[in-house]
């Protein structure tokens, strides 16, 4: 039986789609670990900003905080610094670090007279 080198070609074309069809679905893998690990870290600075705001905002409601402080969580530290913005409002600066290569900087300002946080925004 000479198949005159019938197969060889087929098994090549094959194993090249079947290579080709496995490189795009690792890369895809890898794409998706990266951007869930990048949406796992903004999700948690996210969460830490906003617990020490609302932490924050209840101490200054009660008039009992200090100008400089730090809440500490399992996967980092917020600290904070509080300045007189005007006769009505505070600004508050806070610096997230998660153990990571930067830190990360938010600003919220505190109304007096309503009680409450008015503004927050995150500088990157």
């Amino acid at each position: 039986m000479n198949e005159r080198g019938f197969m060889y070609p087929i098994n090549l074309c094959v194993l090249l789609i079947f290579t080709v069809f496995l490189t795009i679905q690792l890369n895809q893998y890898v794409t998706d670990k990266h951007l869930l690990k990048e949406v796992t870290i903004n999700e948690r600075k996210h969460y830490y900003f906003l617990c020490s705001m609302r932490g924050l905002e209840e101490r200054m409601s009660e008039e009992e905080f200090e100008l400089t402080g730090l809440f500490q969580y399992e996967g980092g530290a917020v600290q904070y610094y509080i300045e007189s913005y005007s006769e009505e409002m505070y600004k508050i600066t806070y610096y997230l670090d998660l153990g990571l290569d930067k830190k990360v900087v938010s600003v919220s300002y505190y109304d007096k007279t309503l009680k409450k946080m008015v503004k927050w925004a995150e500088k990157s």
